[in-house]
């Protein structure tokens, strides 16, 4: 009995997605790391000022997580490739779309908070108006409008744009 080829597909394409699920939590830790030190040294982008541990225990954290998902990767799909008849696949075109099944669930994510954000809305926050997504108005401590936020009051450098930084 012969099966399609669509259905030697579905175990790769499956373990991946699952996988790629899981795997938002690495590729985070990954973006944190660059974010946080190569691209803060170059000068792309600014120190969080709550980040003063050093990049020691980021490069302990990164190769932990990093390392134990990519084995995990690797030996699931390699279990998968010989043990399924994913085996009877080219060997590119297995690797090239258990990457591409890993990869999606990410850009899913990514793409839904870009939209969510307001990138979709003209480059606009999503501070129902206003560029920077923060309040109109500032409140005291009993609740009485302290009056309108002036331009820069605000940490984005007000309600001018910019966004929250």
């Amino acid at each position: 009995m012969h099966r399609p080829r669509r259905l030697i597909w579905l175990a790769p394409v499956c373990l991946n997605t699952v996988l790629g699920v899981v795997g938002i939590v690495p590729f985070f830790v990954l973006w944190y790391f660059v974010v946080s030190f190569p691209l803060r040294e170059l000068g792309f982008t600014e120190r969080d000022p709550t980040e003063n541990d050093g990049v020691l225990p980021w490069v302990i954290i990164l190769v932990l997580v990093e390392g134990v998902f990519l084995a995990i990767w690797f030996l699931a799909n390699y279990l998968v490739r010989d043990g399924t008849p994913a085996r009877l696949l080219p060997a590119r075109r297995y690797w090239a779309v258990s990457v591409a099944a890993l990869f999606a669930p990410l850009l899913v994510v990514v793409a839904f908070g870009a939209v969510r954000s307001g990138l979709g809305q003209g480059g606009r926050g999503g501070g129902g108006g206003r560029a920077c997504g923060g309040p109109a108005s500032v409140r005291g401590s009993r609740g009485r409008s302290l009056g309108r936020v002036r331009r820069g009051a605000l940490p984005c450098g007000g309600c001018g744009g910019g966004g929250w930084r």
